[in-house]
């Protein structure tokens, strides 16, 4: 799946952080956005905030079941569970997921 990506230049890293952004298009079935997305090499699934979702009035499909959220030191995130997830269509220069 990854090997697709021929290149990707990040003009700068702090060599002690675990995350960078990159520029990428996100496409829903009505329009696309150009955004900044946060590559996090520590993160265990894949995260969109609240705020984006509202202001760009992104459909949502709820869970089955909320998906409880915690930090990186063990303890409940206050933002609560997740219970919902988003269907969109990421591009970045000629990659495409």
């Amino acid at each position: 799946m990854y090997d697709s990506i021929s290149s990707c230049v990040i003009p700068e890293l702090n060599p002690s952080s675990s995350h960078f952004h990159v520029s990428v298009i996100l496409k829903g079935r009505h329009r696309s956005v150009r955004t900044a997305a946060m590559i996090d090499s520590g993160a265990t699934a894949l995260f969109i905030s609240r705020r984006f979702v509202r202001k760009h009035n992104v459909f949502l499909h709820p869970l089955p079941r909320d998906i409880p959220l915690y930090n990186i030191d063990g303890s409940k995130n206050t933002a609560g569970s997740i219970t919902h997830f988003v269907r969109l269509q990421l591009s970045m220069g000629d990659y495409v997921e």
